[in-house]
């Protein structure tokens, strides 16, 4: 049972994917993060916006009711974010699929 999870979102017919890894990880708490879907991505696009914030808010909710766990969510580059302090990081890594670290 790990404590607590990364869980990076890909392209998002993918979804069901991640959902599942995090059922099978049983944390306690997850975090899960929307990567942008094009590198020069901004909030100015007020369509675009609220369905990266409709997605986000739909795992969000998908995990939560899956696992039990505390889910937060948050919008970025993965690249920028400090993995060391999960006990597994878990997404989508090119047209390889589902890939797991630990």
């Amino acid at each position: 049972m790990t404590n607590d999870i990364l869980l990076i979102a890909g392209p998002e017919d993918h979804d069901a994917e991640l959902v599942a890894a995090a059922i099978a990880a049983h944390p306690h708490r997850a975090t899960v993060l929307l990567a942008p879907d094009a590198p020069t991505w901004t909030w100015n696009d007020f369509a675009a916006e609220h369905e990266r914030s409709d997605r986000l808010a739909a795992l969000i909710a998908q995990i939560e009711r899956s696992t039990g766990a505390l889910v937060i969510g948050l919008l970025g580059d993965p690249a920028l974010v400090d993995t060391s302090n999960y006990d597994a990081v878990l997404g989508v890594h090119g047209a390889r699929g589902f890939a797991v670290a630990a």
